[in-house]
């Protein structure tokens, strides 16, 4: 174990141990994890103005919604650059400290410059265990990042586990039902033409239920089996329309890891061939061709039994 900083200090990163630089094990496939990381990695510097600053509501509207209070212990599974952990961190000062945990370094350098004193963070990879013991922490939020987990459903147990007596869970999470057309016939064209003939593996979590974990009535079930209460949940709903193929590609590259690894590999020419793909798509859509909306929904819910 290493510090950048010190964990008592202002904004300090603890990296956790993660084995050998160089693994003799066989070589493994890559996994979901291994391509989230490269994306935030990559993608960190222009994280929070991607699609119009849409990361930085989100995180405004997800911090309003738990109402973290002065004095309270909080931790941000997911932190990226601390858009959340950051401004919940001014609102439990003075006494209140506030531990942001992260994948990605660079995404937590940019959390680091500007965190308050009394926010703190972890560089790890999480599988479905949250290094804490129990009843550590009086709010839990996980910031549009429940879904890159590879067991968001043991992640939910794991939050219950840490929480204490009377603490809450808050969560953002895309709603994937309410892409447009113009975004569905997009990854149909990745999915069916660019991903097979790819020279990379992509991984991605292919269980259909990842893609659910929007959906009110799944979230609401999800948290009660794993032993929280009634929720309150609210949505917000954003949009966008862009102007030709190779605009559309430019955004779309920014929206996750999987069209982040498949777009940002291709050529100048190969990008031009794909951007003629794209429009050739958009021409049938009619009002719908290159509308690009994004909708998440905001989740906060008590341990049961908490009043």
């Amino acid at each position: 174990m290493s510090h950048a900083g010190d964990l008592s200090g202002r904004g300090s990163i603890l990296l956790l141990d993660r084995g050998p630089l160089l693994d003799p094990s066989p070589v493994r496939a890559p996994r979901p994890v291994d391509a989230t990381v490269a994306f935030f990695d990559f993608f960190a510097e222009r994280y929070e103005g991607w699609a119009q600053g849409l990361h930085a509501r989100v995180a405004r509207r997800l911090v309003e919604w738990v109402e973290p209070l002065p004095g309270e212990l909080v931790l941000d599974v997911g932190c990226g650059t601390g858009l959340v952990s950051n401004r919940a961190a001014e609102l439990v000062w003075p006494t209140g400290r506030v531990i942001g945990l992260d994948v990605s370094f660079a995404m937590l350098e940019l959390a680091y410059d500007r965190a308050p004193a009394n926010a703190g963070y972890q560089l790890v990879h999480l599988e479905d265990r949250l290094p804490f013991p129990a009843a550590s922490f009086d709010l839990i939020t996980f910031g549009d990042s429940l879904p890159y987990f590879s067991e968001p459903f043991a992640m939910l147990e794991e939050a219950r586990r840490v929480l204490r007596p009377g603490g809450r869970i808050g969560l953002s999470l895309r709603q994937r039902s309410m892409v447009t057309e113009a975004q569905r016939a997009f990854y149909r064209l990745l999915d069916e033409e660019l991903a097979e003939a790819h020279p990379l593996i992509v991984p991605r979590h292919r269980r259909e239920d990842h893609g659910k974990l929007g959906e009110p009535e799944l979230v609401r079930e999800l948290l009660e089996d794993a032993g929280f209460g009634t929720p309150r949940v609210t949505q917000l709903v954003t949009g966008v329309r862009m102007e030709s193929g190779l605009a559309w590609i430019e955004l779309l590259q920014g929206a996750g890891p999987w069209p982040h690894a498949l777009l940002s590999t291709l050529g100048p020419d190969l990008k031009r061939q794909l951007a003629v793909a794209v429009e050739r798509e958009m021409a049938g859509l009619g009002d719908d061709a290159f509308r690009h909306h994004e909708a998440f929904i905001f989740v906060s819910a008590p341990v049961r039994g908490a009043r």
